[in-house]
C-alpha cells in the first residue's frame, strides 16, 4: 500500500485553539461568569467602569488590546469608531457652534443652557401645576418657582448635520443667525478648535457614519 493511500484514512483531530468550537464557548466557566455578571450589572455602571479604566490607566497597554479585539469581535467595536478615533479633520457642531475633533466627541459633549425662564401666572393646570409658574421657551417646560431643572435643555453628541438638530429661536440657532463663518467674529466664540478666519465648514459625511454605528 502506498503512503499516499496510508494517508487517506481519517485525520487526527487537531489540538489547541484549531480544537476550539463555538458550542464549548457557551458552557465554559469564564462565558457563565460573564454572563452572570452582564445580567446583573447596570449599562450605566459598566459603562462607567470601563471608561474609567481605560482612561485612568488602570489596564496595561496589551490588556486594552485585548479588550479592544473582543469587543471587535463581539461587533460592539465597529470600523466607524477606529476611523472616528483617528480623523483630524476640524468640526463646527451646528447646534453649540463650538468646534470639536470627531475622536473628542461623546455623549455629552454637546450641551445647550436653559434659556432665563419667565414667571408666568396659570388659572389653568400645567402639568398638574398651577399658580406662579416659570416657563422655559426654550423647551416649553413649566416648573415651580423652588424647583430646579436639570441646567441644559440638551446634553448629547456634537453634530455637523443639521437634520439632528431642533433650532428655535432662544437658544439652539443656526450657524447663519450666530454668524458663525463669518471671519470678522472672535475666535474664542466658535470653540477651542477654531483656529482662524477660514471657514469651518460642516461636513455631514461623518456623522452619518456614526449615524450608522448608532453614535449619532
Amino acid at each position: 500500500m502506498s503512503n499516499q493511500q496510508h494517508n487517506a484514512g481519517p485525520r487526527p483531530i487537531p489540538r489547541g485553539e484549531q480544537a476550539m468550537s463555538f458550542s464549548a464557548a457557551i458552557t465554559s466557566p469564564s462565558a457563565y461568569t460573564l454572563t452572570y455578571f452582564l445580567k446583573n450589572t447596570k449599562p450605566e455602571d459598566l459603562h462607567e467602569t470601563l471608561l474609567r479604566a481605560v482612561k485612568n490607566n488602570m489596564m496595561l497597554p496589551y490588556q486594552i488590546d485585548h479588550l479592544l479585539y473582543s469587543l471587535q469581535i463581539s461587533g460592539i467595536v465597529t470600523t466607524a469608531a477606529y476611523i472616528a478615533a483617528t480623523d483630524t479633520t476640524q468640526r463646527h457642531c451646528v447646534r453649540c457652534h463650538k468646534g470639536y475633533l470627531e475622536r473628542n466627541n461623546g455623549l455629552s459633549a454637546c450641551v445647550i443652557q436653559h434659556d432665563k425662564p419667565s414667571l408666568e401666572k396659570s388659572d389653568h393646570p400645567v402639568n398638574n401645576l398651577t399658580g406662579h409658574l416659570n416657563h422655559y421657551t426654550c423647551c416649553n417646560l413649566h416648573s415651580e418657582p423652588s424647583v430646579t431643572l436639570q441646567p441644559h435643555c440638551f446634553k448629547g453628541r456634537h453634530t455637523t448635520n443639521v437634520d439632528n438638530v431642533e433650532f428655535n429661536a432662544f437658544n439652539v440657532k443656526q450657524c447663519h443667525e450666530m454668524g458663525c463663518f463669518n471671519q470678522h467674529r472672535p475666535p474664542s466664540t466658535l470653540g477651542s478648535t477654531y483656529v482662524g478666519p477660514r471657514p469651518l465648514q460642516p461636513s455631514p459625511s461623518i456623522d452619518m457614519m456614526m449615524m450608522d454605528a448608532n453614535l449619532a
